[in-house]
């Protein structure tokens, strides 16, 4: 035993000889490389905050298109405009004046208005706010520039005259008529301060500056204004104008001790300029906490090396994940899993432990682990197609040229998640060494956007659909041949209702009309309301009028139980054309309602409930 202490001496030297060493290397390569660890962790931090500001601002201006837009393939609005000589000044007003409401009250707009190429009027909800004119009206100079650039649809911040004279966003766009030839210009008013307040809520959350620059017009858009006031920002945005590819990607610089990131917004033409403080107390904390880190990682990592030299291969793994930047993303997935192809091995990176997605260590080989794992916790409807993307003998060939490879499927845990493969590490030979698989919950995303597709589809008033989507979906089906009845109606003497008992009772008609529509009419048939009090409906396989009856008697059996107190005794009574669809006899969507609207103008004629059908009548 004697003999051996002094060589077991020797050996604690050389250990703690190893131990100090160890920590002063590890100390002074932490210190080293502390400012790059810190700039790089700055500049990723500051790339994502900008990524989620784009997104927060972007996603608020691609609502605003998409309603302008729809505005104007509208084909009631550009039916209007077509035949608006044939109508009265009164009967454009209260049309125009109607359908502008309900666009401005659904989606909470601070204006919306058409622009008459024709005639010039200028109508918003109030009826015809006044005649433009481009060479005698400064105000209206925006008109005739917005002609002149030939898109579809442009931005413009300006005063609205409208509505106090405040701040707006205007988003225009044009209208054509069927040969492509100009109807007129519509669109809607964002207010400004809709968009600041999202750049205040930013700024609060992350501590950072926001503008929103329109290069052409000079235009900085801040929490504060809407002018230039910082000639070194719009300095750096020419510079980026000067280079487009460059200006379409996060851009990141750094002037003193300011960051700044600049994005390039290609469906508004303006420029995202964020700028954030470095700092200089954090740095300070940093370098006490490297220190101390590389003297604790030194000692870690001698205590591994000695007593835990068989977990060797999992370290590597490990900071493999941390090389490139994946743990630090881990809780942006509900499990993450680094896989070598090389060992064949599985490391767990993260997990929620309330998803029951399990890898288990029994020998398998990783393909097999992985496939197990996406079968308990997929629904039947995603399995086949996440199977395909499990595939471990396609993947290294579904890889090839891209970083990463994403497929939607559905948990039946979790609802709607998205899978990915994110490439780490590749061989010389284009195979794959090292690769994530992760999983991200996306199931709320999923239910706000089935929700704003049933916003834009639906009719705020009576849950209907409404006459784009109405329009689009019986088309569709005609197109593919499926036969049926299209019909056509509308509120026997609804304006004296308006006039005599007020706008109320008119909405209150209108609701109860499609109460009847809904329960005359089944869940697979198509019923839509096209605007005021008109209403269309499509009832599929009705081919003869023996079926047709059957469905009018029932609908008039509704119509006749409405009961409207403000009403009294009056009785509500509608007008109903019908026209069949074969395939025998086909014709387009616009020759069906032209045949149902014949046949619905014979109706009017007869007082009460009439429904004249075209093929009885053999209208022309």
């Amino acid at each position: 035993m004697k003999k051996n202490l002094p060589e077991n001496l020797g050996m604690s030297k050389i250990v703690l000889i190893v131990i100090a060493v160890s920590a002063l290397i590890s100390i002074s390569v932490s210190c080293f490389i502390l400012n790059t660890v810190i700039k790089s962790h700055d500049e990723e931090t500051i790339k994502l905050i900008s990524a989620d500001v784009y997104d927060s601002i972007n996603n608020e201006l691609l609502k605003a298109i998409m309603v302008s837009q729809t505005m104007a393939n509208d084909s009631f609005l550009r039916h209007t405009l077509e035949n608006e000589k044939n109508l009265s000044q009164e009967q454009r007003g209260e049309l125009f004046k109607n359908y502008l409401r309900e666009i401005k009250n659904n989606f909470f707009y601070s204006s919306a208005y058409i622009i008459s190429d024709g005639s010039k009027n200028y109508y918003t909800e109030n009826g015809i706010h006044k005649q433009v004119d481009t060479e005698k009206n400064p105000h209206d100079i925006w008109y005739k520039n917005f002609l002149k650039k030939n898109v579809e649809y442009a931005f413009d911040v300006d005063h609205d005259e409208t509505n106090d004279d405040i701040w707006t966003i205007f988003i225009n766009s044009r209208i054509r008529d069927t040969d492509g030839g100009l109807l007129g210009v519509c669109g809607i008013g964002l207010k400004l301060d809709v968009i600041q307040t999202i750049l205040r809520i930013n700024e609060n959350n992350y501590d950072i500056k926001i503008d929103l620059l329109d290069r052409k017009n000079a235009y900085d858009i801040d929490t504060n204004a809407a002018k230039f006031k910082d000639p070194h920002l719009r300095n750096i945005v020419d510079n980026l104008h000067k280079n487009i590819r460059n200006a379409d990607k996060l851009n990141l610089s750094r002037v003193d001790d300011v960051y700044i990131v600049t994005k390039y917004i290609p469906e508004i033409d303006w420029y995202l300029v964020i700028r954030r403080d470095v700092n200089m107390q954090t740095i300070f904390s940093n370098w006490i906490f490297y220190i101390s880190v590389g003297f604790l990682i030194a000692l870690i990592i001698l205590l591994i090396f000695i007593r835990y030299r068989l977990n060797k291969g999992s370290k590597e793994i490990e900071e493999t994940a941390k090389k490139h930047g994946i743990a630090s993303h881990a809780g942006l997935y509900i499990s993450m899993h680094l896989i070598d192809f090389g060992s064949d091995t599985i490391h767990e990176l993260s997990r929620d432990p309330k998803v029951n997605l399990f890898i288990i260590d029994d020998g398998e080989s990783a393909a097999a682990k992985i496939k197990h794992a996406v079968e308990e916790i997929t629904a039947p409807e995603s399995l086949s197609e996440m199977m395909l993307f499990v595939d471990f003998e396609t993947l290294a060939e579904r890889m090839k040229g891209h970083y990463e490879l994403h497929q939607e499927f559905v948990s039946e845990k979790c609802g709607w998640c998205k899978a990915y493969f994110m490439l780490v590490d590749d061989n010389e030979d284009g195979s794959i060494n090292q690769i994530v698989f992760a999983v991200e919950l996306i199931d709320e995303a999923k239910r706000r956007e089935k929700q704003l597709v049933y916003l834009s589809e639906t009719d705020a008033m009576t849950g209907l659909r409404n006459r784009g989507s109405g329009e689009k979906t019986i088309t569709a089906l005609m197109n593919e041949g499926i036969e049926g009845m299209f019909c056509l109606l509308d509120a026997d003497k609804f304006k004296s209702i308006n006039d005599n008992y007020g706008h109320e009772v008119g909405d209150k008609v209108i609701k109860a009309i499609a109460q009847c529509l809904k329960k005359s009419f089944r869940n697979s048939d198509i019923v839509m309301r096209l605007g005021g009090d008109e209403f269309a409906a499509y009832a599929l396989g009705v081919t003869n009028a023996e079926q047709a009856k059957i469905i009018v008697d029932r609908f008039f059996g509704e119509i006749d139980k409405i009961d409207i107190p403000e009403l009294g005794d009056r009785k509500i009574t509608v007008s109903l054309g019908t026209a069949l669809f074969s395939i025998q006899d086909y014709c387009s969507f616009t020759e069906i309602y032209k045949r149902a609207d014949s046949a619905t103008y014979i109706s009017k004629k007869t007082q009460g409930n009439c429904h004249t059908a075209y093929e009885d009548e053999k209208l022309s």
